[in-house]
C-alpha cells in the first residue's frame, strides 16, 4: 500500500515542458492513448511512474500520469524602416528569424496587409501578428518619422535636357509628395512670355523637358517659373544649358 501512494505522488508531480502539442488528459485509472498532433504519442495510466521519454524535432515529452498541456511560444524580430519625414508614407516593416513554433505562419498587419513585408507606411503606432496552426504571437512597433526639412520643396535652378540621360529634366525636390500634390507650375522666357505650363507636376510624365507646350526645343538660357502649391506661389529662375 506504501509503495502504491508514492508511486502516484511522484506521478502527479507537475513537470512543465515548452513544445508545441496539446495533450488529452486521461482519466485516473485510465490506459488510454493521448495524441500529439499525430507527431508522436504516448500511453499514461493512474498511478504510473515516468518512465520512458519520446521525442521528435519541435517535442520531447516524458510517459506518466497526466502530462500538462502546453504550448511553445512562437518568437519574431521586426525590421522597421522609419519614414522620411513626418508627412511622407514611404516607412515600411518586415518580419524575420521566425522561431520557436512550426509553420507555416501567416502574418497580419494592423494595416490591414498580409504577408512578410508591408510598405507605405506612415509614421505612427502598428502592430504584427504571427500565427502557426498551434501558435500565434502579437508584436507592436513604431514607424518613426524624419526630419520635417527632409521633405521640404525645393526648386532645382539648372538642368541639361541634351539627351544624354542624365539630368534631362527639372525636377521640384518632393513635389510627389502628398501636400505638394495639388500644384500648377508655369515657364516663361526673358520677355515675360509663358511658353510651357501644366498642372500636377510630379517629376515622372508631367515634368518639363526643356521644350515649348507645342513640343519646340528651346535653346540654352534663363527661364523663370511660377509654382502655385495649395495657397503658396514659389517663383525662381532656372538655367538650361543644352
Amino acid at each position: 500500500m506504501i509503495r502504491w501512494l508514492i508511486a502516484i505522488l511522484f506521478s502527479l508531480s507537475l513537470v512543465e515542458i515548452t513544445a508545441q502539442v496539446e495533450l488529452t488528459r486521461a482519466l485516473v485509472g485510465s490506459g488510454g492513448l493521448n495524441s500529439t498532433n499525430s507527431v508522436i504519442s504516448i500511453t499514461s495510466s493512474a498511478g504510473e511512474a515516468v518512465v520512458r521519454t519520446e521525442s521528435s524535432q519541435d517535442v520531447i515529452l516524458t510517459q506518466g500520469f497526466q502530462q500538462p498541456l502546453a504550448k511553445s511560444l512562437l518568437s519574431f524580430v521586426i525590421d522597421v524602416t522609419d519614414a522620411a519625414c513626418p508627412s511622407s508614407s514611404d516607412g515600411a516593416a518586415a518580419i524575420t528569424d521566425v522561431a520557436g513554433c512550426a509553420g507555416p505562419y501567416t502574418i497580419v498587419w494592423s494595416s490591414g496587409h498580409e504577408g512578410q513585408e508591408v510598405q507605405n507606411l506612415p509614421p505612427g503606432d502598428y502592430s504584427v501578428t504571427v500565427s502557426s496552426p498551434n501558435c500565434s504571437t502579437t508584436q507592436e512597433f513604431t514607424v518613426e518619422p524624419g526630419l520635417a526639412s527632409a521633405c521640404a520643396i525645393q526648386f532645382l535652378n539648372a538642368f541639361s535636357p541634351n539627351g544624354d540621360g542624365i539630368n534631362d529634366t527639372w525636377i521640384i525636390v518632393n513635389v510627389e509628395l502628398e501636400e505638394y500634390q495639388d500644384n500648377s507650375v508655369e515657364i516663361f522666357n526673358r520677355w515675360g512670355q509663358m511658353i510651357w505650363s501644366i498642372d500636377d507636376y510630379d517629376n515622372g510624365e508631367r515634368v518639363w523637358r526643356g521644350r515649348t507646350n507645342g513640343g519646340e526645343e528651346l535653346s540654352s538660357g534663363t527661364y523663370y517659373y511660377i509654382v502655385k502649391v495649395g495657397e503658396t506661389t514659389h517663383k525662381g529662375y532656372i538655367e538650361l544649358t543644352r
